[in-house]
């Protein structure tokens, strides 16, 4: 048997690992589905896109009757709906206030059958393997790929090769049946037990070990380039008239 207890405190002998994704890709149900205990929040309307998990939150899974270390599992904000600069920055504030975390290990949930294909998803990526680093990239990340067992096999099958050569290479992949399954418990705890060991990721190197301003990191120039640029003075300057006008014609 499992326990699953909301912590606020992390210990050094956790294995922690956080859940990142996008809205609605099953990360706290994922937690939800391993053990007994509290439980994370989740949004039970379906197809509803809006994030259930504001904050981040922690929950210490114990095996009764086992010498093996507790596992953490960090329950972060949903990426998308314009919130990625947000969420990153939520992260970002967590791992400098749980600075004993030597390394963590990472699962990046991905829904196989979404059609969410965007431009955006490409830059939430590009931002996360910044954050990452290469070499994290293939030590901390597993990529768990939720909604298998529905209709669309084949079609998922080419999703999931898209993920691992074109977006997310280098990491380790892991299937998750759809979330009424009987195996999706089952499926829960192979994946935490083959779970890749963790490592360091770059952003902890730069901004902790290094004591880098977060803008001086490699996440922290890259997101500054994404930032779309101000509104010229010329432009705005435009605006203005034309409402200036505006008012004197009505």
């Amino acid at each position: 048997m499992i326990t699953r207890d909301k912590i606020t405190e992390i210990s050094g002998t956790d294995k922690v690992i956080l859940l990142l994704g996008y809205t609605g890709t099953g990360r706290s149900t994922f937690i939800n589905a391993i053990g007994e205990g509290d439980r994370a929040s989740v949004n039970k309307s379906p197809g509803c896109m809006r994030p259930c998990t504001k904050k981040i939150a922690s929950f210490r899974l114990t095996p009764l009757g086992s010498n093996e270390p507790p596992v953490v599992l960090v329950d972060t904000p949903g990426f998308g709906n314009d919130t990625d600069f947000v969420t990153f920055a939520t992260i970002h504030d967590w791992l400098l206030t749980h600075t004993s975390i030597e390394t963590v290990s990472i699962f990046w949930f991905c829904q196989i059958g979404s059609n969410r294909r965007t431009n955006s998803e490409g830059e939430t990526w590009k931002s996360f393997k910044s954050a990452c680093g290469e070499e994290a990239m293939k030590a901390s990340v597993t990529v768990v790929t939720t909604g298998w067992g529905g209709p669309g096999g084949t079609r998922h099958a080419e999703r999931e090769q898209q993920l691992k050569t074109e977006f997310l290479t280098g990491c380790t992949f892991e299937r998750l049946p759809i979330d009424t399954d009987s195996t999706f418990s089952a499926s829960a705890c192979r994946i935490i037990d083959n779970a890749v060991p963790g490592s360091r990721l770059l952003i902890q190197k730069e901004f902790i070990d290094e004591g880098k301003p977060l803008d001086e990191t490699t996440h922290g120039q890259h997101e500054e380039r994404r930032k779309p640029p101000p509104p010229s003075k010329g432009i705005m300057s435009g605006i203005r008239k034309a409402f200036e006008f505006l008012g004197r014609k009505s």
